[in-house]
This record gives structure tokens, C-alpha cells and sequence, in this order.
């Protein structure tokens, strides 16, 4: 019995990262690593400056349906010429809420600790980068810098843990999204990947619908019924023969 997986493949495109050579593959995760920290270094700025005054509620509604027209703008017209222009005249618009956002945070610098140290591992690496690496060695060194905080007293406990905590979630996120990416992206669609790192936490709103059509489609629940009694007709066997040669 030949079983589908249990959940959709990713999407691909002809022609995308994947397929590139190995130097090519390795020059876009490198800049679309480095690209992604200088806009949020942009946007820990924007927000460190204190020109955005508007209420959380606002803000964080005015991100949420940018980026929902990011999304729908990457539906209707993937990988067009009109998805990339319509991305950028929308993406400014992502980036000021989130900057709104981070403004009202303590330390938003903070924030910049784990793309930052990402952003040095990819541009050090070399030829030689690594996602297990990426996250690693970044998710560990930023782990030392907050606990030294922690310890200096210059941090809180409680808050120390949750930039810990924070950095490698976002560590792990940016190490799985870029590889779903290279597979959606051709090389030279470097800017509207990295608009995807920040419109990509939405899929997780659509993605059990999608889940749920895969398994309809593949008819899954009827194939784990049949495997539950292929196992169940092994185990009575079994037993039967355990009760002969006992």
C-alpha cells in the first residue's frame, strides 16, 4: 500500500532556487538573509525615533490587512511582473506598522540581535552556509549575549527569557521559511522573498484548510482506518502464534 504523505508537498515553481547551482543557491540565501535584517534594522530605527504615535489596536490592525494584501497580491499574480510592483508600493506600508510596533517595545534594538547574528553567519559562511549552522550557531551565541544581560542585571529574568525565547523561534521561522521560499522563488526574485519572510507568518491561517483538502483529496482518513486494521489483524496473529508455542 503505497501511503500519501500526510501533509501537501511545497509549492514549486520551474526554474526556482532549488535548481540553481549550488553557488547560485547559496548567493540568494545569503542576500535574502542580510536583505531581510537591513529592512528590520530599518524598521527598529523608524520605530526607535518615536515619530509614530498612533494606538497598538490601530497598528497592529493596519499590519494585519497589509499583509493580507500582500498575500492576496501574491495569490492572484505569482511570480508576475505585476506581484513584484504591487508588493513594493504595499510593503512600505507593512514596514511603518511594524515599525509602529516595535516602537512601543522596551529594547526594540533587542530585536535585531538574532537576524543580526544571522546576518553575519551568512555573510562569514561563505560558500560553506549552512541552515543547521545559521541556526545554531546564531540561536547560541544570541542565547549567551541575553543571558549575560540577565546576569549583569541589565535584562530582567523574565524578560531575558522571552528575547531568548523570541530570537530562537524567529531563528527557527527564518531557517524554515527560506527554505520553503527556494522552492516558490526563482534567483532573481530576491525582493519579493524577502517581502515573503514577513507576509509568510499568515500562511499558517490558510494552511489547515489546505491540509484538510490534501486529505480529502488522497482520502487519508480512510487509509489510516486500513493501516489501524492491517495492525490489528498482525497483532491477533501474532498472539495466535505466541499462544501455540507457549
Amino acid at each position: 500500500m503505497i501511503v500519501p504523505p500526510y501533509v501537501p508537498e511545497p509549492r514549486e515553481i520551474p526554474g526556482n532556487v532549488t535548481e540553481a547551482p549550488y553557488l547560485a543557491r547559496v548567493r540568494f540565501q545569503r542576500n535574502l538573509v542580510v536583505g531581510f535584517t537591513l529592512t528590520w534594522a530599518a524598521v527598529i530605527a523608524l520605530g526607535s525615533s518615536g515619530i509614530i504615535q498612533l494606538p497598538n489596536p490601530i497598528l497592529v490592525a493596519w499590519y494585519l490587512v497589509a499583509l493580507s494584501s500582500l498575500g492576496i497580491i501574491r495569490w492572484a499574480n505569482r511570480g508576475s511582473r505585476r506581484e513584484l510592483w504591487l508588493s513594493i508600493a504595499i510593503f512600505p506600508l507593512a514596514l511603518f506598522a511594524a515599525a509602529g510596533l516595535v516602537g512601543h517595545l522596551q529594547n526594540p534594538w533587542l530585536a535585531l540581535l538574532g537576524p543580526g547574528l544571522a546576518a553575519i553567519y551568512a555573510v562569514l559562511s561563505g560558500r560553506d552556509f549552512s541552515f543547521i549552522a545559521l541556526f545554531g550557531l546564531s540561536g547560541f551565541l544570541a542565547t549567551v549575549v541575553f543571558l549575560g544581560m540577565i546576569i549583569a542585571g541589565v535584562l530582567p529574568q523574565f524578560e531575558g527569557t522571552l528575547w531568548i525565547l523570541g530570537s530562537l523561534a524567529f531563528l527557527g521561522y527564518l531557517v524554515y521559511d527560506i527554505a520553503m521560499i527556494k522552492r516558490r522563488r526563482r534567483p532573481d526574485e530576491l525582493l519579493t522573498a524577502i517581502i515573503d519572510l514577513y507576509r509568510d507568518p499568515l500562511n499558517i491561517v490558510g494552511y489547515p484548510k489546505r491540509v484538510a483538502k490534501h486529505w480529502q483529496r488522497h482520502r487519508l482518513w480512510n487509509v489510516r482506518l486500513e493501516i489501524s486494521d492491517v495492525k490489528a489483524k498482525a497483532w491477533n496473529v501474532m498472539k495466535k502464534v505466541g499462544g501455540k508455542w507457549s
